[in-house]
């Protein structure tokens, strides 16, 4: 999400918490340096409100993205790949030892997932668009990483729906459970209105919630919207039997 202003811990009673409950210039061990346009031959905070700009659709667009960590490189051996309904599928083949998948968008580091030796899948929830991939070492800072190799994610069904407050700084707010959260049962989007009416001082009734993000993606994302702007977004997770609670939200 976009950079925020501040982070705020609200420790909830545990009958809240249950609810009822491409080639790069250098290896990993490169030392520190400005981040060059990435090259190879297969190289490379969201907005909000109205629609992503992002590659053109790809009919022929493969569902998984296909990654290669080895010898300090990082290949990217699928140029674009097609967004899911749960997000954008990553399947990484690591000859290295261990490995840790970064993903850059917007000048924004996001770790992806542990790329242990052999191969592996992740699923990854970022908007589409332009993205850059590299493995770095567990021990390395990402923001030192030079050749960073480009992805290009298309959306060609439409799936994704902006996921961030229409405002330059949202507040976020993170959610501490004493014990995991069973969950509710239900859509995230009809839990999120009795959550947030307890939650975020500035709901009212006339609110209108909807999905937001990719539709089967975990977290789960919902977008409040008032007057036609997006003022907050809840995020939920699958609690221990599998059901939803919340997990943090972000509001202007």
């Amino acid at each position: 999400m976009a950079p925020l202003l501040r982070n705020v811990c609200v420790l909830l009673a545990l009958a809240l918490a249950a609810c009822g409950c491409g080639r790069p210039v250098g290896g990993d061990g490169d030392p520190p340096a400005t981040d060059p346009t990435p090259t190879g031959s297969t190289s490379a905070g969201p907005t909000s409100g109205g629609p992503e700009v992002g590659p053109a659709p790809d009919p022929d667009a493969p569902a998984m993205a296909r990654i290669g960590c080895a010898d300090g490189r990082t290949r990217v051996l699928t140029p674009t790949v097609a967004a899911q309904p749960d997000g954008v599928h990553l399947r990484v083949d690591n000859s290295s030892s261990d490995r840790t998948l970064y993903l850059r968008r917007g000048g924004e580091i996001v770790m992806v997932n542990r790329a242990p030796a052999g191969t592996s899948e992740a699923v990854a929830t970022e908007p589409p668009g332009s993205w850059e991939l590299a493995c770095v070492v567990p021990t390395a800072d990402p923001e030192e990483r030079r050749g960073w190799i480009r992805l290009e994610v298309t959306d060609p069904l439409g799936l994704w729906v902006p996921a961030d407050p229409d405002c330059e700084q949202p507040l976020r707010t993170d959610i501490n459970y004493l014990v995991e959260p069973e969950g509710r049962p239900g859509d995230p989007v009809d839990l999120a209105a009795e959550d947030l009416a307890h939650t975020f001082p500035e709901w009212s009734p006339a609110d209108t919630f909807e999905p937001a993000g990719y539709p089967q993606a975990v977290p789960r994302l919902v977008r409040v919207v008032r007057g036609g702007t997006v003022i907050a977004v809840a995020e939920y997770l699958r609690g221990s039997t599998g059901g939803w609670y919340l997990n943090s939200f972000a509001h202007c």
